[in-house]
């Protein structure tokens, strides 16, 4: 996971991220689920990628992103699928 990678952070603080970043990747297939959980989705997720170091975790990125458009923050989703090509520009 993504947030494993940060050095900065405290050790408690990463695996509360990873774990709850798991849960919430587990359900982005479903998307009933995370309109339900959103605002939870969207402050797990922001934590995760303030966590990581540049150019990691593209799911988070990219669910991050979807959720912004979600709401309508179109302007904010843009640069959060932004983000996620510059972690894995390879990634087609």
């Amino acid at each position: 996971m993504c947030a494993q990678q940060s050095q900065t952070s405290p050790h408690q603080k990463t695996t509360v991220a990873i774990a709850m970043g798991k849960f919430f990747f587990a359900i982005a297939g479903r998307f009933h689920l995370l309109w339900y959980f959103q605002k939870e989705a969207i402050a797990i997720l922001s934590q995760t990628t303030s966590l990581a170091p540049t150019g990691s975790c593209k799911g988070a990125w990219f669910r991050l992103g979807m959720l912004r458009s979600m709401e309508g923050d179109e302007s904010e989703a843009i640069n959060l699928f932004q983000q996620a090509v510059r972690a894995d520009p390879n990634d087609r």
